[in-house]
């Protein structure tokens, strides 16, 4: 869950992490990740609202708790929901994938 609330605490402090193309830099995403980012720079951002983790919210809250991962039974996979840490509720959910042991962000998306 260190990948994930790495990326989230970065993704939401940065002035622009989609239009900018800064997410190319990330070495915690997956390659197919930051193609499915790309295409939101490519169909153009809609400043409104986040189309990363969960295009029905406004904006994303930085005060958020992190369920307990839900590993696959192989493994190599993990799904981590976000909830928000007031009142408990479900915003948006990570999956992590490892590749030669180390985590990395494959998807998010809304609860």
């Amino acid at each position: 869950s260190r990948v994930a609330k790495s990326f989230y605490d970065w993704y939401i402090n940065h002035p622009s992490p989609i239009k900018s193309g800064a997410y190319e830099q990330r070495t915690d995403v997956t390659p197919e990740f930051k193609e499915i980012m790309g295409t939101f720079v490519k169909r153009g951002v809609d400043p409104g609202y986040d189309h990363v983790f969960c295009d029905a919210l406004p904006s994303l809250p930085k005060n958020v708790a992190l369920g307990d991962p839900i590993y696959s039974e192989a493994g190599r996979a993990a799904l981590i929901i976000f909830k928000d840490a007031s009142n408990g509720k479900g915003l948006f959910q990570m999956w992590l994938e490892n590749i030669e042991g180390d985590w990395y962000v494959s998807d998010a998306s809304c609860v």
